[in-house]
């Protein structure tokens, strides 16, 4: 099983989050998705579609050899399609077939806020919050900040941060990536206008967090 990120990566970023934290009074959060969402629809229709996939092919033998006709046919159809199911629901990447990409990306931006909302990104005095979220089924990576950051920082402000971070994981880096991608943020958050204060208290946690969804 494929692990993006083992222990040791957990605490250099940790520790990646600490030393950007030194020159600005932004506040970074990492939050890592297995996947953004169940996706539970993919299932049902590839089942759907081996089903009738199945179906197809027995219909069309029958029509070529009319002796080979037999009612099992609907069993067989009815077998693919419950195979096709479980496949579904075993392998996360066959579902996201069914999905195109702008309903993908919907359901990444969806994540994100909700992440951000639940892990209270937004509960610091001046609003400097950052959150760095990567999908990973879907291979997507967003950078939300707080209102105060949103003001001066706009969405495509951080493209380099976000591909920073998925060329790291399409090279099989991904701490690598995300470690990099943390410098740069505290460095554009510093050259924005957002510099350490000298009363500057953490107020989030460095911490790196992940979950299945």
């Amino acid at each position: 099983m494929n692990i993006l990120f083992s222990e040791q990566d957990k605490k250099n970023i940790t520790e990646a989050i600490a030393t950007a934290e030194l020159n600005t009074n932004g506040e970074i959060v990492v939050h890592h998705a297995k996947q953004s969402s169940d996706y539970l629809e993919g299932s049902l229709l590839l089942g759907t579609c081996m089903a009738c996939l199945t179906l197809l092919l027995a219909i069309t033998i029958s029509i070529l050899e009319p002796s080979s006709y037999s009612h099992y046919h609907l069993y067989f159809a009815g077998v693919a399609g419950a195979i096709g199911y479980v496949f579904g629901r075993f392998i996360p990447s066959l579902r996201l077939l069914f999905y195109n990409q702008s309903t993908i990306s919907t359901q990444v931006a969806l994540a994100a806020s909700s992440t951000f909302l639940r892990k209270e990104i937004f509960k610091t005095k001046d609003r400097t919050g950052v959150l760095i979220y990567i999908s990973e089924l879907e291979k997507q990576v967003l950078i939300l900040g707080d209102s105060s950051i949103n003001k001066v920082i706009k969405e495509e402000g951080w493209s380099e941060m976000v591909a920073t971070i998925i060329n790291g994981i399409k090279n099989k880096a991904a701490a690598d990536g995300v470690i990099s991608a943390i410098a740069l943020v505290g460095d554009k958050l510093n050259a924005s206008g957002f510099q350490i204060l000298p009363n500057d208290e953490n107020e989030l946690p460095n911490t790196f967090s992940e979950n299945d969804h």
